[in-house]
C-alpha cells in the first residue's frame, strides 16, 4: 500500500502541472475528497501551509495562517473582470492580475492568496478563442486580435 505522504505528493505534481490557474483552496478540497478526509491535517502530514510542495509551487508569504477560499472559477470570473477593466495595449503581468484580485477581495497583499497561474497569454488567447468562436461576440474584437492579446498578456 502506497503511503499518505507518496499519495499526496503525487496527486499535489499532478494537479500544478495540469491546472494553468489554480489556488490552494483547490489544491486543499481536491486532496481531502481524493483522500476521503475533510481536513488536510487528518492526514497526519502536517500543516498544508507547510508541506514542502504547497511552498514549492505556491507563492505564500510565511505569515499566511490559512488558506484562502478562493476556487479557480471564482479566478477566472475576475479574470474576466480584470480584462474588461484593462484596455490599454501595455503588457500586463500576473502580478498586476493578483494585485487587482487581492484588491477585489479585500486581501492585504497577493501574496496571502494562495494563487497559482502559469502562462496567462495561453488562458488569455482561449478567453478570446471562446467570446469569438463559440459566442461569437465581438468583445474580444475590439481588444485587438488573438495575437496581440497574447503577445500582451506573456
Amino acid at each position: 500500500m502506497i503511503s499518505n505522504d507518496v499519495q499526496v505528493n503525487a496527486l499535489v505534481h499532478c494537479f500544478v502541472g495540469v491546472q494553468r490557474i489554480t489556488s490552494l483552496y483547490d489544491l486543499e478540497v481536491t486532496i481531502c475528497k481524493k483522500e476521503c478526509v475533510d481536513n488536510f491535517e487528518a492526514l497526519g502530514l502536517g500543516p498544508l501551509l507547510q508541506h514542502p510542495l504547497v511552498i514549492h509551487y505556491f507563492s505564500l508569504r510565511s505569515d499566511v495562517t490559512q488558506v484562502f477560499k478562493i476556487t479557480s472559477e471564482e479566478i477566472i470570473q475576475l479574470l474576466s473582470e480584470f480584462l474588461d477593466a484593462s484596455r490599454s495595449n501595455e503588457i500586463i503581468k500576473v502580478e498586476q492580475f493578483l494585485d487587482f484580485i487581492a484588491k477585489q477581495r479585500l486581501v492585504k497583499c497577493k501574496e496571502w492568496l494562495g494563487i497559482r497561474i502559469t502562462n496567462l497569454g495561453y488562458v488569455i488567447s482561449c478567453f478570446t478563442y471562446i467570446l469569438v468562436e463559440v459566442y461569437g461576440s465581438k468583445v474580444a474584437l475590439e481588444r485587438g486580435s488573438e495575437r496581440n492579446i497574447l503577445e500582451m498578456f506573456m
